[in-house]
Parts: C-alpha cells; structure tokens; sequence
C-alpha cells in the first residue's frame, strides 16, 4: 500500500525514488512536507545524523587544532634561556645554566658560578671551552680547554629535556660523558 502525504493541500503518494524528489525541495518546502507526512518522524533523525557527523568533525578538527599548536622544542631553543642540569650518577650536584649570546654562566648549589663558551657548529652540535679570561681555572678545566673543550652531540629531546653526549678527546685520552639539560625558561 502506497504512504500518502499533504503537502500545500495536495495529496502526494510516496514512493521508493520519494527521497530523490525530496532532495531537490528547498528547505521551506521540506519543513512544510514533515509537518503533514507520515515520514515526520523517519525525516528528522537523517537530519540529527548530519548534525552529529558535523558536530563530530568540528570536534575532531579542534583537538586536532589545538594538537598541532603544542610546541616541539628543537636544538635551537636550547640556546639562550635558563636550564638545570639535574644531579644523577655522573654530576654529584645540579647546576642551573644561563645560555645568551654564545656564553652561558653554570651556577652550583653554593652560587659560585663558571663562564663557559660556547662555539656553535649547527643548532645541534657545539663546542664547550671554559672561559679563561674571567675564571680561575683548575688543572682540569685547563687540560678540557687543552684537548679542544667539551664536544656536545644532541642525541635527542624529549619535552624540555635535550639529551646530550659530551666528549674531550685529545691523543692519550677519549672520555664520553651523557647527560641532560632541562629547559626552564
């Protein structure tokens, strides 16, 4: 038995191919055929299933918006700013470093600070020598100085913490000593 509807006062009988000619009724004339059709209620829920799916896709583009906004830290953040390198089974104490133009000041525990230079070879590879002019160097830092400075090796960052290899070589000797720097500001 066919299912017949009103609409505008004419009696209108629907068929299989019903939903072609109803896709080509404007929005009005829909409004209007889902008052009076015994589709009123079938109708409305296709409409709700488009307005979940945009919902769902504007939803999905916002947290893929707001993920793709998070910033990645490279090397090159890790040139100027404040950082710590934590205590762990190499360093007995955390020293704070302050990175700016090519220098950076390491502060111990007690405050005492050392001035450091640093000699970039790209964002991720650079040279650490102790500065000879402002500090009183140790037998130590002399020989590193000697040996060329500490070679630093970005291995890789995670977060705000960039992972490093160092290394002082020099003909008798090649000590390698990892670590890590933390981002702070």
């Amino acid at each position: 038995m066919p299912t017949l509807c009103i609409f505008n006062g004419e009696v209108w009988e629907l068929k299989p191919k019903v939903w072609d000619l109803f896709s080509n009724f404007t929005t009005e004339k829909r409004s209007a055929l889902l008052l009076w059709s015994p589709l009123k209620d079938t109708l409305p829920v296709a409409h709700n299933t488009k307005m979940i799916m945009k919902k769902v896709l504007v939803i999905a583009l916002l947290i893929f918006g707001f993920s793709s906004c998070t910033q990645e830290l490279t090397c090159a953040d890790f040139k100027t700013g404040e950082f710590l390198i934590p205590a762990d089974s190499l360093y007995a104490k955390s020293f704070k470093v302050i990175r700016k133009g090519g220098q950076q000041i390491e502060f111990d525990e007690k405050g005492d600070k050392t001035l450091v230079d640093i000699k970039y070879k790209d964002d991720c590879n650079y040279v650490l020598t102790y500065n000879e002019d402002s500090n009183n160097l140790d037998e130590s830092n002399k020989y590193i100085n000697a040996s060329g400075g500490v070679k630093v090796e970005v291995l890789e960052i995670k977060g705000d913490t960039l992972f490093y290899s160092g290394v002082i070589e020099n003909d008798s000797l090649r000590y390698e000593m990892p670590g890590k720097l933390v981002k702070l500001k």
